[in-house]
């Protein structure tokens, strides 16, 4: 269980009853997507985490192949992930557009999302538990 997020603002989220709090596959979300938009050295007691968006993905002629790397092992670092079914990345210049599909202990989770400006992906994450959640 952690603080809920408001998806869009990123502010803590307030429910009727106060703070809410998140767990479960929505946990994972709100853990996948804090990981995908932070940028490398940006939290300063852990300078060797986050995606090095200004470094190699945000610049002058990209490498596809060294972005699709860096989404993958974050998105696959996330706790609780198990496996990438599919994952896509395309260069819509001075856009990067993702889509992927990943199993978790909760299930599928399909999200996209478009990162154009450094730290600013933006991820719409689409729940879809198969089979029983725990």
């Amino acid at each position: 269980m952690d603080l809920a997020l408001h998806p869009d603002t990123h502010d803590l989220y307030f429910g009727a009853a106060g703070i809410a709090t998140v767990e479960g596959p929505e946990l994972f979300a709100q853990q996948l997507r804090i990981r995908l938009r932070r940028q490398l050295g940006e939290w300063m007691w852990r300078t060797d985490e986050g995606i090095p968006y200004r470094e190699e993905i945000l610049v002058r002629n990209p490498d596809l192949g060294v972005i699709s790397a860096h989404f993958k092992s974050t998105i696959l670092g996330t706790p609780k992930a198990l496996r990438l079914e599919s994952f896509d990345a395309t260069l819509n210049i001075p856009s990067i557009d993702i889509e992927f599909v990943v199993v978790t202990e909760y299930g599928q989770i399909e999200a996209t999302g478009e990162a154009d400006d450094a730290g600013t992906l933006m991820l719409a994450i689409m729940l879809q538990p198969q089979g029983t959640i725990l």
